[in-house]
């Protein structure tokens, strides 16, 4: 059983068989720690980069976000490096502090629950980040199936972790 929904374009009335969440600013409201910790990571390096510049870092992998950091930036600037100092300045202020769930987030997972709708988080994080966070949050037991970007072979903006997701959830 599952929820309806109805869209002109479809022409008819089609049940919800699955959710895909990403992880980071929607499940958790992580999204302005990442923004945070890029800024800083690269200030770290002697680089600098606009509020709007580090946002379109969202979700990308290692070719597009040296890509993006080469344009904002300039040459001399490693995505990697700089990466590793964002994981490791963001990782001791989420040890310390956590991160909250976005809001409305149980009530929603209670509803999908409800009506018997599997969820899966498709999440460019490594599965032991998503793990991690989710369990601190106490929401890791709310998801079908946990879905890591490293698991498949092209990472956002690909859409590849939302087919595995799907497949995961037998979609």
């Amino acid at each position: 059983m599952g929820i309806d929904i109805l869209k002109p374009e479809w022409g008819a009335m089609r049940p919800i068989r699955g959710i895909l969440f990403d992880m980071d600013g929607l499940v958790l409201d992580s999204e302005k720690l990442y923004t945070r910790f890029w800024m800083e990571a690269i200030h770290y390096y002697g680089f600098t980069i606009t509020l709007e510049q580090a946002l379109g870092l969202r979700s990308l992998g290692k070719g597009p976000g040296q890509a993006h950091l080469t344009a904002c930036c300039g040459e001399g600037i490693d995505y990697t490096t700089v990466r590793s100092k964002r994981i490791e300045l963001m990782g001791a202020y989420v040890a310390q502090h956590g991160i909250a769930p976005k809001p409305g987030i149980y009530e929603l997972m209670d509803y999908l629950q409800a009506n018997n709708i599997p969820a899966a988080i498709t999440s460019s994080s490594p599965m032991d980040s998503i793990i991690r966070h989710l369990t601190n949050a106490d929401l890791a037991h709310r998801f079908q199936k946990l879905c890591s970007g490293h698991e498949v072979p092209n990472g956002k903006p690909a859409p590849d972790i939302y087919l595995h997701g799907a497949a995961q959830l037998g979609l």
